[in-house]
């Protein structure tokens, strides 16, 4: 079922269009929950919130194309709402590892594709959440400043402030060992969401 079939079901009420929503973005919804409150079980709650908030509010998505992106919406805002209530902090040491899961053409080039992975992970997961959202948000999954700043109800300037202070701290972490690194090669496994 396209993007737009499932919108046209939902806004005349049909269950199954639910159902096919949350299997196309269930996983992104999820791993964007638990990248901001850091708990399965409250990523787990945030996923199925914002899937029913999307099908009694799915008459405001003006554009099908910005499906994805309206989901997202919700899920940001209805997770910092739990975060905020919740005022829980999780230390890095504590954030669970994913496993890689991206096809290598041949073992040596695997081996070097992971380690330059785990190492752009490891900077990635140093930076605060709303720095590391707005990182993978632009690199990994495309949207534009403009875009992201509309997400979060920030101010264009300020999505390119986190960018350009994360983008130091990811190079100062790597000057340690006298790697460079290039975020465009951030990966799934990179940004769980």
């Amino acid at each position: 079922m396209t993007e737009d079939e499932i919108v046209s079901r939902l806004r005349d009420k049909d269950v199954q269009a639910l159902g096919a929503l949350f299997e196309k973005f269930s996983r992104e919804i999820y791993r964007l929950a638990y990248r901001i409150l850091k708990d399965h079980f409250f990523a787990e709650d945030i996923s199925q919130e914002v899937f029913l908030k999307a099908y009694e509010r799915i008459f405001h998505l003006k554009e099908t194309t910005k499906l994805k992106k309206w989901l997202f919406k919700i899920a940001v805002n209805t997770a910092w709402d739990l975060f905020r209530q919740q005022s829980r902090f999780v230390p890095v040491s504590q954030w669970e590892e994913f496993p890689l899961d991206r096809f290598y053409p041949s073992p040596e080039d695997g081996m070097i594709q992971a380690e330059e992975q785990a190492a752009l992970g490891q900077a990635l997961n140093l930076l605060p959440p709303l720095p590391f959202q707005v990182v993978c948000l632009y690199y990994y999954h495309g949207l534009s400043i403009r875009q992201i700043a509309q997400l979060f109800h920030l101010p264009e300037s300020t999505i390119k402030s986190y960018l350009f202070r994360a983008r130091k701290q990811i190079q100062k972490f790597f000057r340690g060992d006298g790697s460079t690194v290039h975020l465009t090669k951030i990966s799934k496994t990179s940004c769980n969401f």
